[in-house]
């Protein structure tokens, strides 16, 4: 009971943001902010007691990701927030070609790494969705793509580690 008003309370100050950034359609950081909103609900409330609002909140979702990485394409991580939702949407609320997406998000994550080539955590974060992936695949029975993804996971920890090592010798924390 308190998780559901609580909840609803939180949905009120969503809308408010909303109202806002009607005011001021420029700011990537409210976006981010409401696309972050949008994803704990899409991600938290699943109980069959949502049910009629969470096809609204998971198109929210996607709609401000999208909208905060049109406001700013060149900010490594609003690239991996956008990839993020839409690896979500891949492995969490399937709907539309599944190659397609997945294209589309290894198109932000190889972007993100361009943009962000000095930091660790990049690499780490995108290691770690293609170990999701390796396990998504291996479930489907798709070995030999689960193997793939894995190793490139790997390889990317690997950089990740390494950069990181590099930092350290150079006092960059």
């Amino acid at each position: 009971m308190m998780r559901r008003a609580a909840g609803e309370s939180a949905l009120n100050w969503v809308r408010e943001l909303e109202y806002q950034d009607r005011r001021f359609p420029h700011s990537p950081e409210l976006a981010m902010h409401l696309a972050k909103w949008y994803e704990f609900y899409a991600q938290c409330f699943v109980r069959p007691a949502y049910a009629e609002q969470r096809p609204e909140w998971i198109r929210n979702y996607l709609y401000w990701s999208e909208t905060m990485l049109n406001r700013n394409p060149k900010h490594a991580d609003m690239r991996m927030i956008h990839a993020n939702t839409l690896m979500w949407k891949l492995l969490e609320a399937p709907e539309g070609d599944e190659e397609d997406l997945l294209r589309e998000a290894e198109k932000h994550f190889q972007e993100m790494l361009r943009l962000s080539p000095i930091l660790p955590r990049h690499r780490y974060a995108y290691a770690g969705v293609l170990k999701r992936l390796a396990e998504y695949f291996q479930e489907k029975g798709q070995n030999e793509r689960a193997t793939e993804y894995q190793s490139r996971a790997q390889e990317l920890q690997r950089e990740g580690d390494d950069l990181q090592e590099r930092r350290k010798e150079m006092h960059l924390y």
